[in-house]
């Protein structure tokens, strides 16, 4: 908690904006024309389509590889699929990409397990999921796999959820969540944004030092490896704020987030002996060249 490393901090926090979304805007209209034409029978750029995923939890710095969008079908193509023989989930996949290939006829588009892909040729990726609303308001999507299968999610209350307590902390839990992002980056970690999200969520309800500000966002991100490293052996599951999805233990986390604990507790301990040339190259060693150091 010194002021060289809160300055470092502060600037290596709020430059971890999200990804800017302008590239994305109009093709993710021209979806939403299409699926809207198709299935609604309306001309609308927005209606039904909604943002989801780590970018619409807001918890994800830029730039982004792909963009997940949920898009709300009506009653009716649900009935008319579950009439279908066979792996109805899969048959709804292929409609939404037949319908999809319309608009996109030289694209790749292809279904995979619970969303269609639309993939294009400058890199730019859509991860269109098909949905049902129900009377809680959480959505139905299909899930193609293993003989296929409706599972349910319900991203509109995990974004009020992170909304909410990112609001009360001051913009920490967001934060946490971008930083940990940059980590898992640096060092290829196979760890599923959801898992980074729903764990520094539960993580900071409970910091003892939710309240302060950027001096000590070192320790926080020490803290949340410290919580991620002391994970009880027996607990496979988490459950997302908001939708209470279930979210498994990833495999190695312990092991990763023990080594990145101790190295971010070297970098603590230098900053309190005034030494910020060894804890900034220990930073560095976390988060590479996104933290400066300056």
């Amino acid at each position: 908690m010194i002021t060289h490393t809160f300055n470092s901090f502060q600037k290596f926090a709020n430059s971890l904006s999200l990804p800017n979304m302008k590239p994305y805007i109009e093709r993710r209209k021209r979806l939403a024309m299409r699926l809207n034409r198709s299935f609604w029978g309306i001309d609308s750029e927005s209606d039904h389509m909604v943002v989801v995923g780590s970018i619409g939890r807001k918890t994800t710095p830029g730039p982004a590889k792909d963009i997940d969008v949920l898009f709300q079908l009506p009653q009716e193509t649900r009935r008319r699929v579950s009439g279908f023989m066979g792996n109805s989930q899969s048959a709804l996949l292929q409609i939404i990409r037949n319908e999809l290939r319309k608009t996109y006829p030289e694209t790749k588009i292809r279904g995979d397990g619970q969303v269609v892909v639309v993939g294009f040729s400058d890199t730019m990726k859509f991860e269109v999921v098909p949905a049902f609303i129900q009377n809680d308001g959480s959505f139905l999507y299909p899930d193609s796999n293993v003989g296929g299968q409706w599972k349910c999610c319900n991203p509109k209350a995990e974004q009020i959820a992170f909304d909410e307590l990112n609001e009360k902390l001051d913009g920490k839990l967001r934060h946490l969540c971008r930083m940990t992002r940059v980590w898992r980056k640096r060092f290829s970690i196979d760890l599923p944004g959801i898992f980074i999200d729903a764990t520094s969520y539960h993580f900071l309800n409970d910091w003892q030092y939710r309240d302060e500000n950027y001096e000590y966002y070192d320790w926080m991100f020490r803290d949340y490896m410290g919580y991620l490293s002391s994970i009880d052996p027996n607990r496979k599951i988490w459950f997302v704020p908001g939708s209470n999805a279930k979210v498994c233990r990833p495999f190695n986390i312990v092991k990763r987030a023990s080594e990145a604990h101790s190295i971010s507790s070297d970098a603590c301990e230098f900053s309190l002996k005034g030494d910020h040339r060894r804890a900034f190259l220990r930073w560095q060693q976390i988060f590479g060249g996104r933290f400066s150091g300056k």
